[in-house]
């Protein structure tokens, strides 16, 4: 770990060494910086000291997103608002916005995941064609989801439909039986 946080103490934007020191770190939960020892280290810390010598690097961007998901981090949304005011609008940011629009697609937030996409095809991309192929990909997801919506209700529907006839046709015995 002493090599890997030399390396990255000289180099803060070698984003994959401070991607597996941050993980060490998470891993460890100790690390000792410049001979203090620092108990609870919060691995954040090295990408936002990072983030502020550059922050218009989208691969480093990348590993704080990664390592974020990673370790389900309550502030993974921030971090990707963030990722896309700072570099979103930069040409080769395409895989921040296709990391985004998965990660809201993981948890069904299919209104977010269009507006990313719109957004994101708004954006002169490089791979533009990753993000028109993601925002298909958002659609048939959320048509099979309105679709199975709609059958689940039709179902119940039928269902209600059928009782309420078989009550209706069970009371009319009822009266015609009592009639005779």
């Amino acid at each position: 770990m002493a090599l890997l946080q030399s390396v990255v103490e000289r180099n803060q934007l070698d984003h994959n060494s401070l991607y597996k020191l941050a993980e060490l770190i998470y891993e460890d939960n100790s690390l000792n910086v410049e001979n203090v020892e620092i108990e609870r280290a919060d691995p954040r810390q090295l990408f936002e000291k990072a983030l502020q010598q550059n922050r218009v690097s989208v691969p480093l961007w990348e590993s704080y997103i990664k390592f974020s998901m990673a370790h389900s981090d309550d502030l993974t949304n921030s971090v990707f608002e963030r990722a896309i005011q700072a570099v979103g609008q930069l040409t080769r940011a395409t895989n921040i916005w296709l990391m985004w629009i998965d990660f809201e697609m993981s948890f069904l937030n299919m209104a977010k995941c269009s507006l990313l996409c719109y957004l994101a095809l708004k954006t002169p991309l490089l791979e533009i064609d990753l993000v028109l192929n993601k925002y298909m990909e958002v659609l048939t997801n959320f048509y099979e989801m309105v679709v199975e919506d709609h059958k689940k209700t039709d179902d119940s529907v039928r269902k209600q439909i059928c009782e309420s006839h078989t009550n209706d046709y069970n009371a009319l015995a009822k009266l015609t039986l009592s009639k005779t």
